[in-house]
């Protein structure tokens, strides 16, 4: 099965077809979040909660594990009184006092990412898809996927100035590379700082089972129905380690396959994939404006890869297959 040119840059391609796709079926491992999509799939969703109110800022718990040393206490403390001011108007039927409580949380992901970095930041956001029943973050992933490709690429911005992208796209170059990769009998792996069940809940898109998807775990506890019967799990602020960013995205997925199964191909966008890019035996980098990432990837002899043309807007039949 020959991969087709289309938008790949002509030193990936030739990468792809002299090297990786001639030689025999080995393990390939690709990032999701602007690798296999246009945007990002977790954040979308961590956004989708937020707008719709299933953050759980009425436990306790929440308030807990929210703090980090990127957020003042006296911010918290506001932020908790917009909430407690909203509950006291009726709780959700509050949308303006809701909304800014969302307008103060939002941009706190980011203020941890600028402080502290990527994997601090992705650990911090466990507490926003924390006390969601696995079955219901799921079935958000599934629809937010097909939502976000029916809505044209932009940008929101909040009151805050935060900058909320919409859109997402499938980059048809990536599904014909796991397409032609699949075909001819290569182990093809997700590896990814999202959260694990939202990626598995849509990677049936690119024919993978979910059991070939490595993200971010969170540990899991008993949703109690109103008989008290357990019937499905909720999902906790701890994460079973490793997290899967930089140095870990290695370890997680050594874990998996076994520390004697070389890696043969990788993609990814990100710092947080360039260790795994580093211990590939062929790696491609698709060029997000890191300019620090891209002289790296220049000085190992990566080909760097521009990001695929897509439609601004959505394709009518976008969000079929959910």
């Amino acid at each position: 099965m020959q991969l087709e040119r289309a938008g790949w840059d002509a030193p990936a391609y030739e990468l792809l077809t002299e090297r990786v796709l001639s030689g025999p079926p080995g393990l390939a491992a690709f990032d999701f979040d602007n690798t296999l999509i246009r945007n990002d799939l977790g954040e979308a969703v961590m956004y989708y909660i937020m707008f719709q109110a299933l953050i759980r800022a009425d436990l306790s718990e929440f308030w807990e594990e929210i703090r980090h040393p990127a957020i003042a206490d006296s911010e918290l403390d506001r932020l908790r009184q917009v909430w407690r001011g909203m509950e006291a108007q009726g709780g959700d039927e509050d949308v303006d006092g809701y909304m800014r409580f969302v307008d103060g949380l939002a941009p706190l992901y980011a203020r941890v990412y600028k402080h502290s970095g990527m994997a601090e930041a992705y650990r911090w956001s466990r507490i926003l898809f924390a006390y969601q029943p696995e079955r219901e973050l799921r079935s958000i992933s599934k629809y937010v996927f097909a939502y976000e490709q029916n809505q044209p690429l932009s940008e929101t911005k909040l009151p805050s100035g935060l900058i909320v992208p919409r859109g997402i796209r499938v980059y048809q170059e990536i599904e014909a590379l796991i397409r032609t990769m699949l075909a001819a009998d290569w182990d093809v792996r997700i590896v990814t700082a999202s959260p694990q069940v939202i990626i598995q809940a849509v990677i049936d898109r690119w024919n993978l089972p979910e059991a070939k998807v490595h993200g971010m775990r969170l540990k899991s506890g008993p949703l109690q129905s109103g008989d008290g019967d357990s019937e499905e799990s909720l999902l906790l602020p701890e994460i079973v380690e490793p997290m899967p960013v930089q140095a870990g995205k290695v370890e997680m997925l050594t874990a998996e396959v076994g520390s004697d199964r070389p890696l043969d191909f990788m993609i990814g966008d990100s710092i947080g994939d360039w260790e795994l890019m580093r211990h590939a035996r062929h790696a491609i980098l698709i060029d997000r404006g890191n300019a620090e990432l891209s002289a790296a990837a220049r000085d190992a002899g990566l080909p760097i890869q521009q990001p695929f043309p897509v439609p601004e807007e959505a394709h009518p039949d976008a969000g079929h297959f959910v």
